[in-house]
Formats: structure tokens, C-alpha cells, sequence
């Protein structure tokens, strides 16, 4: 994408172009924290399964897999929008996208989560389509818009106040409001949030599609294969992600609709490694084969101007890929495992997060706190918590490197998990630890900061657990989020950033997002302390894949020394 150097910012808006990536990042956050983390406690509370959660938590797959269909906003307009209206192509993406999560989420109070649960589903599966595309499209807007780096930057941690800003309502806020309400007032609310970022957007300014780089783009790898002979190694890849996802739907669907669903762990044990072969390994032996006998040197040297829209996405998707293989070769089978299971601890808990501490049933170990109960345990303390190992990571990576940061990330997102498990076991070893540290000290002043907010809760040993757990689980979340965001940063491509980035995080979701309709089952009939100890021990397959990667960049280092 070309830089936007000579277009100055747009002021002939009602909103200026500040206000408004402030609005965008509101409109971007909210429906991910209302359709992948709040709606969660909502099916909690009304007593649906967890494994049938665990099922739901797919609808999450789409905020992975977008980098699929994003080269389409680039090539045409959404549908009763004109080419030379008097709405750009971003902002038209933007409304069209905001038009559907709107109505979504408007439908979703109307809908009963037990009942109907599979019209619940559908709605936001479509939902959550439409908001990765915004996110697609929010991004490109203010790619475009702004006219250099500085810009840039102030407008990303613009779009990032009001991503957090929105997580706040949709999070903390709706826990608080559906405690005093309902779940379908509260999904109102937010509905009526959202119709004002919807609203505003009709008022922003319109970022310039001249300096898209759309119509200048050139492939460079693959170029010495035929048209013919590149689309026989890439169409396929599409089919395999096609129906990869097609997979997940079909599966998603009989289970929530048919009287006798099919069998979760038939289809995690079965179905899983197939949809990992067809999304990471089958693309990646193309991209290996579209390399083979040509070295990356060679192929760049060269280039054909792009003109059809198979053209648009195989450099869009594929040249991503092959860039990323050509240049790890084998190392790529490494970065691979660490990329799918790093963060599979946190991944996979997220989901069952609401069921553990909200449900009700005591004999699988859930823990049965209020909403305002989670609210400060989750959405207050849990959030500063993060942001202080977010600081930790910065402070730590400077100091000791980021290898030794990233076994330590590993290691202790494992133990984390242990300290869940003995939560759902009565907290023995937490009650230990509170005391230790001498959390009972702090009972008094976090009391009265709750009776300042009115909120229904007491600071007790029980709610201490469950804070001492969360902070744990937070605190060891933003470290290793930002550690994996630097190993990432340090094997990506510039030239290919943005989609090798989202390559890489999709596949970072992809086995974690398989895994949790069978670990929900598994909750269902052996409790959550076992899945804890279970999700635990798959943690080593992290911890040693980091020890391999430290050995294999030192080796590296050593290689280039004079």
C-alpha cells in the first residue's frame, strides 16, 4: 500500500478525523467484547452448557481467518453503494459492516440463548464476520488518511483508547447492568452504543483511494511460474481454507440443531489435525514448492503487473506465505509449533472464563460468584494487572533479551493454569498463598473503594482467591502477549507486515479455538480442576519448543559473528 504523503488530513467533516478514529476504535472493540467474551456470562447464567459454549466460542474463528477475504474491500464496493457516490469505499465498507452488527445485536435481545440457540449462533457468527471486516476496513481508513508516520501513530493510539474504552462498557459496564436489568436490556445498550459509531461514521471524513496502491501493484514471487501453473498451486490452498471453515460451520450447525449432535471428541481428535493440515501445513508445503529451484533474491529481482482478482489475492495471501518459509526454510517448522501453541494456555481459557466463575454447578468446581463480584475481580483488578505485566515484559526484555523472556512467558502461563486448578479444588494452596502475601491486610480499602462504587460485593478470603488467581492469570498474560508480539515483530517481513502479522495470529487462535468444544466437554463430565492440570501439561510443548528457538537463534548469532 502506497504511503499517503501529499493528502493533507480532512477537515471538512462534522467529526474531525481525531474525534473519529476515536469512534472507530469504539465501534471496533465493542461487538468483540460483546460477541466473544460478554456473551459468554449471558449463556452461563441461563444455563447452557459449557460445551456447548465451547462450541459457540467458534464464532471467534472469523476475527482469525479475515486476512481471507480483506483484498476484496480493496476491489469492489458493498452493495448500493456507487463508485462515485458521495461515500468513499472505505467508509461504505464501514457502514455496510456496522449496518449488520447493529441489526445483530438488536436481533440477539430478541432471541432466547436456550431455546434458540442455534439462531443465537447464527446471528453471531454474523456479527462477528461483519466486525473483523470493519476491522479489515478501519484499518485501511486509517492507513490512508493519514499523511505520515507521526499521523500514523496518533491515530493508532487514538483507535486504541477507544478499543479499551468500548472493552470497558462491554465488559465491566454490561456485568453491572445486567445485574440490576436484564440480559436483552443490556444488549440493547450496547446495540444503541454501537448505532452511534454507526451514526457518526455518516459524518467522518473520507480517506483518499487514489494512493491505495491497488492499481499499482506488481507479484514478484511466483513470477516465474505461468498463470496457469500458479493458480494449480493456489486455488487449491483457497479450497482448503474454504473448506476448512466450511468444517467448522457444518460441525457448529449440526451440533446446536440436531437432536442427537454429533460427537466432539470424534471431531477435535479427528477433525482438528485435518483443519491444522489444510490451514498451516498443506499452504505451506505451496509455498515451499512455489520456491523450489528459486531463491527469494531471484524471484524479487522480478515482476508482472497484477490484473485479474486471483492476481489481488494470491499476492494479498500467498506472497505473504512464501516470503515468510523462504526465509525461515526448515527454522519454519519451529516457528510453526511455537506460533500454534504458545498461547494456547490463554486461548483456550478465555472462553470458559465466565462458566468457571459464574456457574452454579459446584460439583465440576464452578465457582458461582455475582456479577459485581466478577466485575472487580475480572474487569478492575484484572486489567491493572495486565497492564503491569505489559510494563514487566518491556522492562525484563530490555534487561535479560527476549529468548530468556519467552521461556519464562511459557513456563509461567502453564503454572498459571495450576493456580485455576486449585481454585476449582476448594483453594487450599490459594488461601496459603493470600496469607503469604498478606493480602488480608488490603480487605479494608478495597472495601470501601466497593461501597464507593455501590457495588454489590465484600472483600472476603473467598473473592480474595479468585482476585489472587485472576492476577496471576493477568498478570503472566500481558507479559507473554507482549513477548510473542516481539518474537512475531522479529520474523516478519516489513515489506509484508500487516497480513504476515495476521497469518501468523490466526494460526496463533486456530488450535486453541478447535480445542475448546472438547475441553468443555471434558468441564462437563470431569470438572474444570482436571481440564486446568490437562491444559497445563500441554503448556511443555511450548516451553520446549522456546527452549529449541533460543538454541536455534543463538546458533544463528553465532553464525554471523565475524
Amino acid at each position: 500500500m502506497a504511503k499517503n504523503k501529499h493528502v493533507p488530513l480532512k477537515t471538512n467533516a462534522f467529526i474531525p478525523v481525531i474525534p473519529a478514529m476515536f469512534l472507530l476504535g469504539f465501534a471496533s472493540g465493542l461487538p468483540y467484547a460483546a460477541l466473544v467474551g460478554t456473551l459468554n456470562a449471558w449463556l452461563t447464567i441461563a444455563g447452557v452448557k459449557v460445551a456447548t459454549i465451547g462450541v459457540l466460542s467458534w464464532i471467534g474463528l472469523s476475527y482469525a481467518f479475515k486476512f481471507l477475504w480483506s483484498p476484496l474491500f480493496g476491489i469492489f464496493l458493498p452493495p448500493l453503494f456507487k463508485k462515485k457516490g458521495p461515500i468513499g469505499r472505505w467508509r461504505a465498507w464501514i457502514i455496510a459492516a456496522q449496518s449488520v452488527i447493529v441489526l445483530a445485536l438488536f436481533f440477539i435481545t430478541k432471541t432466547n440463548p436456550v431455546t434458540a440457540t442455534g439462531w443465537l449462533a447464527l446471528t453471531a457468527f454474523l456479527a462477528s464476520i461483519a466486525s473483523a471486516s470493519q476491522d479489515v476496513v478501519i484499518d485501511a481508513w486509517r492507513i490512508n488518511i493519514a499523511r505520515n508516520a507521526g499521523e500514523l501513530d496518533r491515530l493508532s493510539t487514538m483507535y486504541q483508547f477507544g478499543y479499551r474504552v468500548s472493552a470497558f462498557f462491554a465488559g465491566f459496564a454490561a456485568l453491572l447492568l445486567a445485574g440490576r436489568t436484564s440480559w436483552e436490556f443490556t444488549y440493547a445498550a450496547i446495540a444503541v452504543l454501537m448505532f452511534v459509531s454507526f451514526v457518526a461514521t455518516f459524518l467522518m471524513p473520507d480517506a483518499p483511494e487514489e494512493n491505495t496502491g491497488r492499481d499499482n501493484r506488481v507479484l514478484r514471487l511466483g513470477s516465474h511460474l505461468s498463470v496457469k501453473q500458479r493458480n494449480r498451486l493456489f486455488y487449491p490452498v483457497l479450497v482448503a481454507w474454504g473448506l476448512a471453515g466450511l468444517t467448522i460451520v457444518s460441525f457448529m450447525t449440526a451440533y446446536l440443531s440436531m437432536e442427537n449432535p454429533p460427537s466432539i471428541k470424534s471431531f477435535t481428535t479427528i477433525g482438528g489435525p485435518l483443519i491444522i493440515i489444510a490451514t498451516v501445513i498443506f499452504p505451506s508445503i505451496v509455498a515451499a514448492l512455489i520456491l523450489r529451484d528459486h531463491s527469494l533474491e531471484t524471484q524479487q529481482a522480478s515482476s508482472i503487473p497484477v490484473k485479474t482478482w486471483s492476481d489481488h489475492l494470491y499476492v494479498a495471501i500467498m506472497e505473504p506465505l512464501i516470503d515468510l518459509v523462504g526465509r525461515l526454510r526448515w527454522a519454519a517448522l519451529l516457528v510453526l509449533i511455537i506460533v500454534l501453541f504458545y498461547r494456547y494456555t490463554d486461548a483456550v481459557w478465555g472462553s470458559f472464563a465466565y462458566p468457571f466463575y459464574m456457574g452454579q454447578d459446584s460439583s465440576i468446581g464452578a465457582q458461582g460468584f455475582t456479577y459485581d463480584e466478577v466485575a472487580v475481580a475480572s474487569k478492575l483488578f484484572g486489567v491493572g494487572m495486565t497492564i503491569a505485566g505489559i510494563a514487566a515484559a518491556g522492562f525484563l526484555m530490555a534487561v535479560f533479551g527476549r529468548m530468556p523472556c519467552m521461556l519464562a512467558g511459557a513456563i509461567l502461563a502453564a503454572l498459571t493454569n495450576l493456580l485455576f486448578a486449585d481454585l476449582a479444588n476448594g483453594g487450599a494452596v490459594m488461601d496459603s498463598i493470600t496469607r503469604a502475601v498478606g493480602f488480608p491486610y488490603l480487605y479494608e480499602p478495597i472495601n470501601v473503594v466497593i461501597n464507593w462504587l455501590h457495588l454489590d460485593a465484600s472483600m472476603n478470603d473467598r473473592l480474595a482467591r479468585l482476585m489472587l488467581a485472576i492476577a496471576g492469570e493477568n498478570l503472566v498474560g500481558g507479559f507473554a502477549g507482549v513477548i510473542f508480539v516481539a518474537f512475531l515483530s522479529s520474523i516478519i517481513n516489513k515489506q509484508y507486515a500487516a497480513v504476515q502479522y495476521a497469518l501468523l495470529l490466526s494460526m496463533t487462535m486456530l488450535v486453541g479455538n478447535l480445542g475448546k468444544p472438547y475441553l468443555g466437554k471434558l468441564i462437563d463430565d470431569r470438572g474444570y480442576a482436571f481440564v486446568f492440570v490437562l491444559t497445563a501439561l500441554l503448556g511443555l510443548i511450548a516451553i520446549f519448543a522456546s527452549i529449541a528457538e533460543w538454541v536455534r537463534e543463538a546458533r544463528e548469532a553465532k553464525k554471523q559473528q565475524p
